[in-house]
């Protein structure tokens, strides 16, 4: 759940928006909202749409999420090949009837929230299972590290992308 509120769009105050909207979402609505070029590191989008009264005609159908706890790992510096560490993570994705986690470790679990919404009911059936486990593994592949989104590495060096028009 999310507040946003322009005071400059007062006809869609009080309006609950029923969609799924992710944290990546904050930076490119308020730089929208100041008239800024939204990053091309920003993997959320701009929630302006909604606070204009209107529904953008593509918009997720899941929200996504990870979490790490390496951190909770003691590492004695004895082994530097322990990688027991990297494997302390998952990764969600949730839709309106189901949510896959998928942990570091290579265990799974799958739930259907359509019949029970508090994550107890788990399912196996492939049928429903492997579409979440593709559909994580292609989200996750989309939102690889960005450190040099917009850049070349090319000729010895870091230089950025040219420019390149809408429709181009």
């Amino acid at each position: 759940m999310g507040i946003v509120r322009d005071p400059r769009r007062p006809g869609t105050h009080g309006t609950v928006v029923d969609e799924f909207t992710e944290n990546v979402d904050v930076l490119p609505t308020i730089s929208h909202l100041i008239g800024e070029e939204i990053p091309g590191q920003c993997d959320g989008h701009p929630l302006t749409p909604f606070l204009d009264g209107e529904h953008p005609t593509t918009w997720r159908q899941a929200a996504h999420w990870e979490w790490d706890w390496r951190d909770s790992v003691p590492d004695d510096g004895t082994d530097p090949w322990d990688r027991r560490a990297d494997r302390c993570n998952l990764a969600t994705v949730r839709t309106r009837t189901h949510a896959y986690v998928q942990f570091g470790n290579g265990s799974w679990r799958c739930f259907d929230l359509a019949a029970d919404p508090t994550w107890c009911t788990e399912v196996t059936d492939p049928t429903i299972v492997l579409p979440l486990a593709q559909s994580m593994i292609e989200w996750r592949a989309q939102h690889l590290d960005r450190n040099l989104t917009g850049f070349w590495l090319r000729d010895g060096g870091v230089g950025r992308r040219p420019f390149m028009p809408s429709g181009a």
